[in-house]
């Protein structure tokens, strides 16, 4: 997998949602923690504005559509 791929730079789109479909792409069943764990998550301003997702948008669905579950800007690179 080589965990998350950092070639996403922007929040909004991409960088959790890539890794999700590359573990189910490779047969990993996810699971929900929903109601077993506790999360939390600070509340701010996003920073960003929804016309900046619009890139990170067109890689995900790029990456997808190449449909390889192994990331090349991961992990490796610091090893």
């Amino acid at each position: 997998m080589n965990g998350f791929d950092e070639d996403y730079i922007r929040a909004g789109v991409g960088e959790d949602i890539d890794i999700e479909w590359r573990l189910i792409r490779k047969g990993i069943r996810l699971q929900s923690v929903k109601h077993r764990a506790i999360v939390y998550h600070l509340h701010h301003k996003a920073h960003y504005s929804m016309d900046e997702t619009g890139p990170n948008y067109a890689m995900l669905k790029a990456k997808q559509q190449k449909d390889h579950a192994y990331c090349v800007n991961g992990l490796d690179k610091y090893l």
